[in-house]
């Protein structure tokens, strides 16, 4: 009788603990996806977002729906400054706070183009770091298309 009345109690305990810690998981998980959607909506606007360059002439834009990255020069026209520009669309994905760009290529495993580390972000600013200089946007109320 012992016996079973310490396993029962036992067992209580265990799926208390173990329902707690995996409610703390769950927790964390959503914390963790409701911090990257917020990210993600302060990037993308939820739509399509251009963000202007306050230290070179060029914007740059990044659309949620298909995790598109483009660079637009100061008259608002589409850059394509190598090969790869021109033959591949980009891509963007969040990790924490790094934004990486990748360039599509079919049939192959995307091809990294540039890391940047978001150092602040708000609805009209954006702080990034690309490893070797903080490169400073405002939100662009122009549409480049």
């Amino acid at each position: 009788m012992k016996g079973k009345l310490f396993n029962s109690i036992f067992g209580i305990i265990f799926f208390y603990f173990t329902s707690c810690s995996s409610g703390i998981a769950i927790r964390n998980l959503q914390d963790k996806q409701s911090f990257h959607a917020r990210i993600i909506g302060l990037l993308t606007d939820d739509s399509i977002k251009y963000w202007k360059s306050t230290e070179y002439p060029f914007s740059i834009e990044f659309n949620k729906r298909e995790n598109q990255f483009r660079t637009y020069d100061k008259e608002g026209k589409l850059m394509i400054s190598s090969q790869q520009d021109a033959m591949f669309s980009k891509k963007f994905e969040l990790h924490n706070m790094t934004i990486s760009i990748y360039y599509v290529i079919p049939n192959e495993n995307h091809s990294l183009y540039l890391k940047y580390d978001i150092k602040k972000i708000s609805k009209d600013t954006l702080l990034l770091n690309n490893g070797i200089r903080n490169l400073i946007f405002v939100k662009d109320e122009k549409s480049h298309i």
